[in-house]
């Protein structure tokens, strides 16, 4: 299986059967249009646009990691709040249409693309020719040496553009050298200097055939062959190191050396690694002060090193929440690995807990262990939990439960000692019901991104009927069911406001039963004003006389006044009549 995204392969995993083949896409700049960026004057605020604001904070590391540290990025996307006045210039991935409308200058980089680590593993996997992997090198060979042109040309214009092109070369994955006609080396990163075993402190300016002399006569005499490769190693298990000649901007003949690993080289396939905790707590969208309240105390918790046991509803957010608590601590640099044990069997968590117990997972001992859905434990895994907190002392559990474990310990479900180890300190998420303000910052949040508009608003999406339904709604999936409810909506999407008939067929259902029953004079009563929008009081009485229904005026204003106050009609002034609500059409 090949997953696009670490959240694709999260989404997967619990649904994996084992053990599954598969590779995280791994994916960088299209260096083909990253040169744009250097129109932008240095010491600029930037906005980077993506769509989220987490993917939009992951490249702006990236640009700071190929060396565009002159600008002051800001990371936007949906959900991102008020914009600044001040910045006048963005750069997107792809994402053009989420840029403010008022900024005048925006740069689009293009969407990230797969790395050549991604493209040789799937090579590899599949045993597909070497020639191949060649045909992608090459083109990722020829779109640098235009990223090494255009900086060349900035490097006389601006001193920066220098830096920025040994920092795109020090940064990036996979070994690569660069050496001129002279057989100097004058761009070198690690990774190639690793490749090759090569320990001397100093290369750029060095001879290759001084730094590396058996490499170097492998490379002379692979290029008499006519080839454009040196193989390190055994053949399928070595490093292939692949070179082409080029020029700069001068003209200059250059020798491109660029690493990968050998045609069968493959990760193995049993290993699955722990997931990045992407989420923040400034991610952790709440307008409401109890579970703002909440955010600050587990903040404070993630600058210890005690275990946390977070409880809450199905759908309130734990798992983000573990991620928060690990990005805040100083376990951040370590791995994250969630234990899903809703979704495994006894036997696969018996064995998920041996590899972490025998280091498989974390290498260094150090880290953090997200025990999601410790409820369902049996007795037996309970006490396998106990000892693996007893073996890694060193390593940061996180433990969740959507039912109260002390509960569960008082009817026997539980292990006591298990429960107060897990819990040295505890935090609890509030459901949607409880935090009314949060389901207006929720719809617009996730249907602003589903839409791809920033600027729609709680009033612009929805009528004044659905507005009050959405309020009313005990949401019992919490914030999951209204991001589910807005997948829906936006499936439907006709350019207008939702309304209630628009709803899920069970949220409608749930509408229809809430309804008091109507007796049927007040369903006649209904009928005729749902014909005849803006039907008076003494129409109505002419209509219900015709059917053999004598009701007196006074008669017929009481019941209209009690349809009004139930949301069934509006009852317009004066002369305006009466029509039938949202909710008085879905109850017809």
């Amino acid at each position: 299986m090949l997953f696009a995204s670490d959240a694709a392969f999260q989404a997967a995993e619990p649904f994996m059967p084992e053990p599954t083949p598969y590779i995280r896409c791994v994916r960088t700049f299209n260096y083909t249009y990253l040169h744009r960026i250097l129109t932008i004057p240095s010491g600029e605020k930037v906005y980077v646009v993506n769509d989220t604001l987490a993917n939009a904070r992951l490249a702006i590391e990236m640009l700071g990691q190929v060396g565009l540290s002159q600008y002051h990025f800001l990371p936007f996307g949906p959900g991102a709040g008020e914009t600044d006045p001040e910045v006048r210039y963005a750069v997107t991935v792809g994402e053009s249409r989420l840029v403010p409308k008022y900024i005048p200058n925006v740069v689009d980089v293009g969407i990230r693309v797969p790395d050549i680590s991604t493209i040789a593993g799937i090579a590899a996997f599949f045993g597909l020719p070497m020639g191949l992997v060649d045909e992608v090198t090459k083109n990722f060979i020829s779109q640098y040496v235009q990223l090494l042109k255009v900086a060349n040309h900035r490097l006389e214009q601006a001193n920066n553009t220098k830096f920025l092109t040994q920092s795109i070369i020090t940064n990036i994955g996979t070994g690569v050298c660069v050496v001129n006609g002279r057989g100097a080396i004058t761009l070198v990163n690690r990774p190639f200097a690793e490749a090759l075993s090569i320990e001397k402190p100093r290369l750029v300016g060095m001879l290759l055939k001084e730094a590396a002399p058996e490499f170097y006569r492998q490379l002379l005499e692979a290029r008499r062959r006519g080839g454009n490769h040196v193989m390190l190693g055994e053949e399928g298990t070595g490093i292939v190191v692949l070179f082409q000649e080029i020029e700069d901007f001068a003209h200059e003949k250059l020798l491109f050396l660029h690493c990968q690993p050998g045609a069968a080289a493959r990760a193995p396939r049993d290993v699955r690694k722990p997931e990045e905790a992407a989420c923040r707590f400034e991610d952790y969208l709440t307008g409401d002060k109890k579970t703002k309240a909440m955010l600050e105390t587990a903040k404070r918790m993630s600058l210890t090193d005690f275990r946390i046991l977070i409880e809450g509803e199905n759908g309130t957010g734990k798992h983000l929440l573990a991620q928060a608590i690990h990005s805040n601590s100083g376990a951040s640099t370590h791995p994250f690995y969630r234990l899903h044990l809703t979704a495994l069997s006894e036997e696969e968590t018996i064995r998920k807990l041996a590899e972490i117990y025998e280091g498989n997972i974390f290498a260094d001992g150090k880290g953090t262990l997200y025990l999601d859905g410790v409820q369902c434990l049996t007795e037996k895994l309970q006490r396998e939990v106990l000892r693996l907190l007893d073996a890694r002392k060193g390593l940061r559990i996180i433990s969740s439960s959507p039912r109260s474990l002390y509960e569960m310990c008082q009817e026997g479900d539980f292990l006591p000692e298990l429960f107060f180890r897990l819990g040295e300190v505890s935090a609890e998420t509030v459901p949607v019901r409880e935090r009314p303000e949060d389901i207006r910052l929720l719809c617009e949040y996730f249907l602003r991104n589903l839409c791809g508009n920033p600027a729609l608003t709680w009033e612009e999406l929805f009528g004044d009927g659905l507005r009050r339904v959405l309020n009313q709604y005990p949401w019992p999936g919490n914030v999951k069911e209204i991001a589910n409810m807005c997948k829906y909506l936006s499936c439907i999407q006709s350019g207008g406001r939702f309304h209630e008939k628009d709803l899920p067929p069970y949220m409608l259902a749930w509408v229809r039963a809430r309804q008091e029953r109507v007796g049927p004079l007040e369903r006649e009563l209904l009928s005729f004003i749902g014909s005849h929008p803006g039907i008076g009081r003494a129409r109505l009485c002419a209509e219900l006389e015709t059917r053999g229904m004598e009701v007196s005026e006074g008669k017929i204003r009481s019941l209209l006044r009690n349809l009004a106050d139930r949301g069934l009609i509006k009852a317009n002034r004066t002369r305006g009549g009466c029509e039938l609500t949202e909710e008085g059409e879905i109850l017809l």
